[in-house]
């Protein structure tokens, strides 16, 4: 991925780091529910979790819960498939190139005109694998920024949309994904935006609603949090259309396609596992506690600033 020469706040010295990963490797090693990982993985873990070891291992154990009890969003994860690759038509998901001044890399996601064919579910299914695919990619970050652009949405793009299907993705969100989210920007604001906020607000940590920041039509304050050279022409910027980015997106997807069959074979190992009578007492267990501590793992994450 493209750097822009921010420098990355790693916030630990080497030594430090090296102790870390061997600690999460000595746990990892005891676990039914996490897999060996590489070390930069475990890195990636720390770093959303300011390198505390107790949210990192919350964060992991969220992360392949997630996993095994949501088979729809991360089993059978073709990207060549027909479904997948229909999606790219109805919407998109970018990954945009380098890193603002303050080093937060900036995903950029949206609904394309209405064609009467998009499915809220499935759409969710590729964003999180493009998330997975970028995070096996590129090295920690000081942060995200995730602009949500309403230019296109409408009431149909949300009639799909369940209250499961919207818990599953703020879950991943706000438990499992291991990387500083900084800020949501929603652009564009339409009503149905405004229906997905609704449905989504009992589920949302007071972390995640102080982030949020909407902009009506017209108002593009949220441009001035990212550079010009970094935004498609759509929005302004230097880079191609929002239609040739995500073409390339979808390819580099499906260029992945291995890599997700080696992904669903580990899911589908430690879901087997999990199956087994002893293991689904350690996963009771297990179970409580992450719930309880739903809004302690993000808080981890924010309790201090860049």
């Amino acid at each position: 991925m493209e750097s822009s020469g921010s420098t990355i706040l790693r916030e630990v010295d080497n030594e430090t780091m090296i102790s870390l990963i061997q600690e999460l490797k000595t746990w990892v090693a005891n676990q039914t529910i996490v897999p060996e990982l590489p070390d930069k993985t475990l890195e990636l873990f720390l770093h959303s979790c300011f390198y505390d070891i107790t949210a990192s291992k919350q964060t992991l154990l969220s992360y392949f819960k997630l996993r095994i009890e949501s088979p729809f969003y991360f089993s059978d994860r073709n990207p060549r498939a027909e479904c997948i690759r229909d999606t790219a038509t109805t919407s998109y998901s970018i990954l945009l190139p380098g890193t603002t001044p303050e080093g937060y890399k900036v995903i950029l996601c949206g609904h394309l005109p209405w064609d009467g064919r998009y499915e809220y579910k499935i759409n969710m299914k590729r964003f999180m694998m493009q998330i997975d695919m970028w995070l096996s990619k590129i090295d920690v970050s000081n942060g995200l920024y995730l602009v949500i652009d309403s230019k296109n949405s409408s009431m149909s793009h949300y009639k799909s949309a369940s209250f499961d299907a919207v818990k599953k993705l703020i879950t991943y969100f706000q438990e499992a994904l291991p990387v500083r989210l900084k800020k949501i920007f929603f652009t564009n604001i339409s009503a149905g935006t405004n229906m997905l906020l609704n449905m989504a607000q009992p589920f949302l940590s007071k972390k995640i609603c102080l982030m949020l920041e909407k902009y009506t039509v017209g108002d593009d304050g949220y441009l001035n949090f990212i550079p010009n050279h970094m935004l498609p022409v759509d929005f302004g910027g230097e880079l191609g259309t929002i239609n040739d980015l995500n073409v390339q997106a979808q390819k580099e997807l499906e260029d992945y396609y291995e890599w997700f069959e080696e992904q669903d074979k580990i899911i589908k190992s430690l879901a087997e596992k999990q199956a087994s009578p002893i293991n689904r007492g350690m996963m009771n267990g297990i179970c409580t506690p992450l719930c309880d501590s739903w809004g302690l793992i993000y808080d981890y994450r924010q309790a201090k600033p860049l």
